[in-house]
């Protein structure tokens, strides 16, 4: 809600002739106004008439016409408005600088070691009616399962995460006591182990986890590496009583399944492997209003490739470009990094429950006098292509084996970039749309008693750019109705001083309006203004949160009162 202001010129009302017992009542009507982002003054010609044609008809008044003074909007237009906020901080001097931080690469446990799913399916057929006492097993099956991991040679695992499945079907007549354990899982020197009472002629299915159990990766005899040992055993029922005869025929069959497992830890050789990344991230920056085009005067951008991971890496930058698809726009970085194998010392396990490893770190920085970084940042991209490849351990298994890697402690290569606003741009538009409506009976009455007079636009500029300026006047389908300007007003920059404080440089124009355009403004439900601004033939400036250019609309038109 905003507070509405006008004058109104009342000195005709002097020469008033009023009959005795006559009186005279001023209606006004208030509307209820919408704002976006601006501060707004919105045109009251309907309240200010109403109140002026709304005395009752037992007044008897001479005509005369009189001028009314209405302020119609006013509010500023900024480049501050249009960045995200979490894109943007202020020196102390206000100069706005555009940051943006993003992860090119994460090369974690997930992708550097993936432990496949597995399935055990056994079970027992009785192929003769045999005796058998109540818990004596019938079925005892101790098995190794090795996972297929092409170079990678682990030897411990802790799991983070996992889901275990056991299905049994049971066709004797009997309950059996099923026994299920991973002799390579372990938590605090206990085993895993379940146990089960399936009853009989009926099928069971349950669901388990490891999770925080140790793998020991070894086998049973500790001499392999990617091994799980299982055992499985069943017995008729210990409660039962007296021998129990299995018939001919009976089974019992078990599918035990292990899926989705995530290690919180691992340990071993990770191999000589390559991992390839080739991925488009979207970024939406630079989206900060059209414009055609922008010189950077500085920038600085670092590229920080961070190891966490226990093992020996090297990164292959093959390219890093950027792309604007609307234009088609495209440029790859030239720097030192590209093309040229970077190595990466492993991380180094701490043993510290609170802060279990100490990643390496490198640093790239790119500045003007090493890249060509700023022909990719004036591109305006929407989009950041990094063609890279990470080598696990180029040079062989010189840990002995004892490779690591926890979960969240990855390999990550991220940039920070810091643009200060000190620019040379062409052609940036920057768009606001001020909202309004009228609420007034007699709205259409008002209008039709209006002459003639001028819209006056009182204009400041407090940008060291050139730039022009336009009021677009919307109905209530946003169709424009018309233009303030039949071109756009030309708005001069600002002064900078020798202390580079900023003098606003302020103008007026002044738009007459005849009987068409008052006509129209009773449609009217917002108004557009469009800012236009370049540095053409200047060098770059310095933007900064407090520039802006303010504007201000009043209606000085003449009417008719009887």
């Amino acid at each position: 809600m905003v507070e509405l202001m006008f004058w109104l010129d009342l000195r005709p009302f002097k020469n008033c002739l009023i009959s005795v017992g006559s009186s005279c009542t001023f209606n006004y009507i208030i509307g209820t106004f919408e704002l976006m982002r601006k501060q707004v003054l919105v045109f009251v010609f309907s309240t200010l008439l109403i109140g002026i044609f709304g005395c009752r008809r037992e007044m008897n008044l001479a005509a005369w016409d009189t001028d009314l003074l209405v302020p119609a909007a006013h509010g500023s237009i900024n480049f501050y408005n249009y960045l995200p906020e979490e894109n943007f901080v202020e020196e102390s001097s206000n100069l706005i600088h555009l940051v943006a931080e993003d992860t090119l690469i994460s090369y974690g446990l997930d992708t550097l070691i993936g432990i496949p799913d597995y399935s055990i399916d056994t079970g027992f057929f009785f192929p003769l009616s045999i005796p058998v006492q109540p818990g004596q097993p019938f079925f005892i099956d101790t098995s190794e399962t090795t996972f297929d991991l092409k170079d990678v040679r682990l030897t411990e695992a802790i799991i983070r995460n996992s889901r275990i499945r056991v299905d049994i079907r049971n066709t004797l007549d009997q309950d059996v006591l099923f026994q299920y354990s991973i002799e390579s899982a372990s938590i605090d020197g206990d085993i895993f182990r379940v146990s089960e009472r399936i009853d009989g002629n009926s099928s069971f299915s349950k669901e388990y986890d490891l999770n925080g159990f140790t793998l020991n990766l070894r086998g049973l005899k500790q001499n392999k590496v990617n091994t799980v040992a299982t055992t499985i055993v069943a017995m008729v029922h210990p409660d039962l009583v007296g021998t129990q005869q299995l018939k001919a025929g009976d089974r019992f069959d078990i599918s035990n399944t292990v899926t989705n497992v995530i290690p919180e830890y691992v340990t071993g050789y990770f191999g000589n492997q390559v991992a390839e990344f080739n991925e488009s991230e979207g970024l939406d920056v630079f989206d900060l209003g059209d414009f055609e085009s922008a010189d950077i005067t500085e920038f600085s951008l670092d590229l920080i490739v961070d190891n966490g991971i226990g093992a020996d890496l090297g990164l292959d930058v093959r390219d890093i470009s950027s792309s604007n698809s609307e234009t088609g726009d495209f440029a790859s970085l030239s720097h030192e990094i590209v093309g040229n194998l970077q190595q990466f010392t492993r991380a180094i396990d701490l043993g510290n429950e609170q802060n279990r490893v100490k990643h390496q770190r490198k640093v790239y920085s790119f500045t003007h006098e090493n890249s060509n970084l700023d022909e990719l940042l004036e591109l305006k991209p929407n989009s950041i292509l990094a063609d890279v490849a990470i080598n696990v351990n180029p040079l062989g298994n010189v840990s002995l084996g004892n490779d690591f890697a926890y979960y969240g402690h990855n390999l990550s290569a991220y940039m920070q970039l810091d643009i200060p606003l000190i620019v040379a741009v062409k052609g940036v538009s920057l768009v606001d749309t001020i909202d309004f409506s009228f609420d007034a009976q007699t709205e259409d009455e008002a209008i039709e008693r209006l002459n003639s007079g001028f819209i006056r636009a009182y204009l400041s500029n407090a940008y060291p750019i050139d730039g022009t300026l336009q009021f677009s006047f919307l109905d209530s389908n946003q169709l424009v109705l018309f233009d303030l300007f039949e071109t756009p007003s030309l708005v001069l920059g600002a002064e900078v001083d020798a202390n580079e404080e900023v003098i606003p440089t302020r103008s007026q124009a002044d738009v007459p309006i005849d009987g068409e355009k008052i006509e129209l403004l009773g449609a009217m439900h917002s108004i557009k203004v469009t800012a236009l601004l370049s540095t053409t033939g200047v060098d770059a400036v310095r933007l900064t949160s407090g520039q802006k250019i303010d504007y201000r609309l009043v209606i000085d038109v003449n009417a008719r009162v009887n």
